[in-house]
């Protein structure tokens, strides 16, 4: 699995591969419970599995002639499949998809993010991608907080989206730089780590900007662990434990 190592649950840890494979390995054996073939072994690679109730969810990319990326969506426990979907406008899928009420989405190499039917695979809509990459590729990090889907952007803007009714609620440029690999989202703020090598924290519903960490020495480029007061953030040379304030003290600081 390597860095295709996704999520676990239900005594099970789900991992894509180089070698165009998902996995539920069982948590105690550290034997694979089922295997499923997504595409060629020489030309596809699994991303790292996200899963919600008995749903798995992955992105894959096609490294041949063709050029495609996409999704698959498998049972939980036994590994069978429910759907697999190519996505338009993609080179390969670019970060790994989020479930959102009875949706997954997904973004493309294009920068636009594309919505499905959990259950069925139909696709549902597609939002635009940010226009100042208009011709440009674009990887863009996505995280879900209650009705609100947030997403991230090599030209470094974060947009939040409404869920109910599609419509962006607010666009911010924290930083100069890109946003980096991953973005969490948590009890209404969302951390962004960025290429200028700090973690910034907004607010999930004004996009407000709480605070921000890191610096040239730090290296924070990777998504942090939150876990309740606590946040974990590993750099290129440390790894950082913070205590952070709950989330309605955020705005007095």
């Amino acid at each position: 699995a390597g860095v295709h190592l996704g999520e676990a649950s239900h005594g099970l840890a789900f991992a894509g591969s180089l070698a165009g494979a998902l996995r539920g390995i069982d948590v105690v054996s550290g034997r694979p419970r089922w295997t499923l073939p997504v595409g060629s072994p020489r030309e596809t690679t699994v991303f790292s599995p996200v899963v919600s109730g008995d749903s798995v969810a992955a992105s894959f990319a096609v490294f041949g002639a063709s050029g495609q990326g996409g999704i698959v969506v498998v049972d939980r426990d036994s590994g069978r499949l429910r759907w697999q979907r190519f996505v338009p406008g993609s080179t390969g899928a670019s970060g790994n998809p989020v479930f959102a009420g009875q949706a997954v989405l997904v973004t493309a190499r294009d920068g636009t993010i594309h919505a499905f039917d959990v259950t069925s695979g139909t696709p549902l809509w597609v939002w635009p991608k940010v226009e100042r990459l208009r011709d440009e590729q674009d990887y863009r990090p996505l995280a879900v907080s209650g009705g609100t889907v947030l997403a991230g952007s090599m030209s470094g803007e974060v947009v939040a989206y409404d869920l109910a009714s599609r419509r962006i609620l607010w666009r911010r440029s924290p930083s100069l730089s890109s946003v980096a690999f991953g973005i969490v989202a948590r009890d209404g703020v969302v951390y962004v780590p960025n290429f200028s090598n700090q973690i910034v924290a907004l607010r999930v519903s004004n996009g407000d900007e709480l605070w921000r960490i890191g610096g040239a020495a730090s290296q924070f480029r990777w998504v942090p662990l939150v876990e309740g007061p606590l946040l974990l953030a590993s750099g290129s040379t440390l790894l950082s434990l913070f205590r952070h304030s709950a989330p309605y003290h955020l705005g007095r600081r």
